[in-house]
């Protein structure tokens, strides 16, 4: 019996029936196991609780982490009349063969409002939406830039200087550029081709009813 416990420690004897009624006696073998150390059972204890405690740095990692990079261009954008923003006006140049590129030093090979509104309808032809309403936004912020203090205001700023000197469709006009522009600069998500091509519309008409007066056209 013996024999057959790898880890027995301590072997105790009882007296069998036998021995109780004046018989020999026999001793049965009782094993004691030896069960785990106090020091196992510390290692154990240690490694669960390391494990515990990066588990919950990386659950605090995480959530605190969450949102610190997003892209800022994917905030909501400020929407009414009130809702200026100070991110310059974007102009046009062409540094590479690519036609249409944004410049976000201000600089253009060709400025003039028709050249823009062109190269925005290309842009509308390429599906890159984005940047035919800023192209067109562009050229309108151009040809009123012929007027202090155009230049240096926003787009909001524009919409609310020149609204009361123009006609009723003009400025209607104007405030849904602003409107397009900003959706398509600040906003979240892909423009929309349609968006563009409403954009661009819109800035035709300003552009264009703004030429007519300049050659002598009705007001």
């Amino acid at each position: 019996m013996i024999g057959e416990w790898s880890s027995v420690r301590d072997v105790g004897a009882l007296a069998a029936p036998g021995a109780l009624s004046g018989g020999p006696a026999r001793v049965a073998a009782v094993p004691v196991l030896d069960g785990p150390s106090w020091q196992t059972w510390l290692g154990i204890s240690l490694l669960l609780l390391a494990v515990a405690a990066a588990e919950l740095a990386v659950i605090a990692r995480r959530s605190g982490g969450e949102g610190s990079d997003a892209d800022p261009d994917l905030a909501p954008a400020p929407s009414g009349d009130r809702a200026a923003s100070t991110d310059p006006v974007p102009r046009v140049t062409d540094p590479d063969p690519t036609p249409g590129a944004v410049s976000p030093d201000g600089g253009t090979d060709d400025p003039r409002p028709e050249a823009l509104l062109e190269r925005a309808r290309e842009q509308v032809s390429a599906k890159n939406a984005q940047r035919a309403v800023r192209i067109a936004y562009a050229a309108v912020h151009e040809d009123f830039s012929n007027d202090a203090p155009a230049e240096s205001l926003t787009h909001w700023e524009l919409y609310q200087e020149y609204r009361d000197g123009v006609e009723d469709r003009q400025a209607a006009a104007l405030r849904r550029l602003v409107e397009l522009y900003e959706r398509a600069v600040f906003g979240p998500g892909a423009v929309a081709t349609s968006t563009a091509m409403e954009a661009v519309s819109a800035a035709e008409t300003l552009v264009g009813d703004r030429s007519a007066r300049s050659d002598g056209g009705p007001p």
